[in-house]
């Protein structure tokens, strides 16, 4: 006898309840990462500034 813990609905509302929250921490996760890489490409950006042209041109020719 299936108990109303296991009927379809129920499954499916946890599964959907579950998918959301992956789904939230996803986003959180990419906010995060984003920050992270906005950070670190204006601290490059800082630096290359005060090594200066000269120096900036020869770290980027191979």
């Amino acid at each position: 006898m299936k108990t109303t813990k296991d009927s379809p609905s129920s499954v499916v509302r946890t599964l959907t309840a579950q998918l959301a929250e992956l789904k939230r921490r996803h986003r959180d996760e990419v906010q995060t990462l984003r920050q992270a890489l906005e950070s670190v490409q204006s601290e490059n950006l800082k630096l290359r500034r005060r090594l200066g042209p000269r120096h900036a041109a020869r770290l980027e020719s191979p």
